[in-house]
């Protein structure tokens, strides 16, 4: 199969499922079977050595092997015979595949380096961050603008290039304003989901004790969905609509929500539509610090209805202890609720 991707006579089907098994190879198996110094060595005018060979031919058997092809993986000759390949016009053809199939793999393996795609050659990343209690906001080269709420972590370039302004949500949640550019559309990614956009105003939310990712439009359309994943479903999401997808299977909804609430935190305001005492307490934890304790598991259930705006976190814990009819009292930076 990849001799007929170099030659481009591969068929659909064929390339189908040969660039899934790819995307699903971490990059350290990718390196096992295609080593560079293999590559190089092949790019070479000088003959591959016995044990180069062997290494091509292992490598190809054991690409064949994973994926259950029925013909035996093309043989690399290791004779010492010139007739095969001093012939240029061999060497020339086999440089050229060789190559071809090494890009190829390799702009694949991109979607698997999450952790190592925000460099470039042309670009330096940079990363921000906020403690629980604090805010800021990001000025990214296009004009857009990302605030972050507390407990958030997001790496941005210096510079955006090619085809595509892409961002990424480390952790936490995010309130974007993207400047509209139809021809170079704006992504997030987080994890492996990712949010693509052309103009638009939207939250991101992506916290480490939730189980789900969430996107909440505020004005235009974003489309929302796994990143890397060719034909995969995706939820297109417009004003007052919020998409969840599940970490652990993927899974995906679409709910409405309210617009005033989007990213109203930016603000010291909450619009709570639904929420559970411990959504709000969490909430309130990430955008003014402190810490907050739960007694009882059925309290944390309580849902509420509520809109704050210009309240301190304590006149909110307040209020709703009235709401709610249940007690606190406040040790330190701790607010125990019973």
């Amino acid at each position: 199969m990849l001799q007929k991707l170099a030659g481009n006579t591969i068929l659909p089907k064929e390339e189908a499922v040969l660039r899934d098994y790819m995307d699903q190879l971490p990059g350290d198996q990718l390196d096992a079977l295609f080593p560079p110094h293999l590559w190089e060595a092949a790019a070479s005018d000088t003959p591959p050595s016995a044990e180069e060979a062997l290494a091509v031919e292992a490598a190809y058997r054991t690409v064949a092997a994973r994926l259950e092809l029925k013909v035996p993986a093309p043989v690399v000759p290791i004779s010492e015979q010139p007739s095969w390949w001093q012939h240029r016009g061999v060497q020339a053809a086999c440089v050229i595949g060789l190559i071809v199939c090494f890009t190829w793999l390799f702009t694949n393996r991109q979607h698997e380096k999450q952790g190592q795609d925000l460099i470039t050659e042309n670009t330096m990343w940079q990363q921000a961050s906020t403690a629980n209690g604090e805010q800021c906001t990001i000025h990214l080269p296009d004009g857009s603008l990302v605030y972050l709420n507390g407990g958030s972590i997001i790496r941005y370039p210096g510079t955006f290039s090619g085809d595509k302004r892409q961002i990424r949500l480390v952790t936490g949640e995010i309130f974007l304003e993207v400047q509209r550019n139809e021809k170079v559309p704006f992504i997030v990614t987080t994890d492996d989901k990712e949010v693509k956009v052309l103009g638009t105003s939207f939250t991101v939310q992506n916290r480490p004790e939730s189980n789900q990712v969430t996107v909440a439009v505020r004005t235009g359309k974003v489309a929302f969905g796994l990143s890397g994943k060719a034909g995969a479903s995706q939820l297109l999401l417009t004003p007052g609509r919020k998409g969840m997808i599940e970490k652990a299977d993927g899974r995906m909804q679409m709910v409405a929500c309210g617009i005033g609430g989007i990213g109203s935190w930016r603000n010291n305001e909450f619009i709570f539509e639904d929420a559970t005492l411990t959504d709000i307490t969490t909430a309130l934890e990430y955008r003014y610090g402190g810490q907050y304790r739960i007694g009882k598991k059925s309290l944390g259930k309580k849902h509420f209805k509520a809109t704050f705006r210009q309240r301190s976190p304590d006149e909110i814990i307040r209020i709703l202890s009235i709401m709610g009819d249940f007690r606190y009292y406040k040790k330190d930076s701790v607010t125990v609720i019973y």
